[in-house]
């Protein structure tokens, strides 16, 4: 089993298992086919205490598997089973791992 094949299974046991952060998503590029892919969902938590008043953020960030969206692109919408959306905003990490990650913003109606 290859490691790209290896991360493909262990997010498809986390959707299957309920795990809050694995999702069955629409990955929808502007312009483009709609197509059903797995996502890891995480929001890390970045704290600033360099000043004299600490500034807390959160940051929500999605993992795509290559094998699934080979090419993600800035713009594209995930959107979940719950009718939620999130736009794609800016790559975090363009390694030719067996995944990307990136920042995403939610898509407001």
């Amino acid at each position: 089993m290859s490691p790209s094949e290896m991360h493909a299974e262990i997010v498809t046991q986390f959707v299957a298992a309920g795990h809050p952060d694995a999702r069955t998503v629409t990955y929808t590029p502007p312009g483009g086919d709609a197509v059903t892919c797995q996502v890891m969902f995480t929001s890390p938590s970045h704290l600033s205490g360099d000043s004299a008043a600490p500034i807390m953020a959160q940051q929500q960030i999605v993992r795509l598997l290559r094998s699934q969206v080979p090419s993600p692109v800035q713009g594209a919408v995930i959107t979940l089973t719950s009718g939620d959306q999130w736009r794609l905003v800016d790559p975090l990490d363009e390694s030719p791992d067996s995944s990307t990650v990136w920042s995403v913003t939610r898509v407001r109606s």
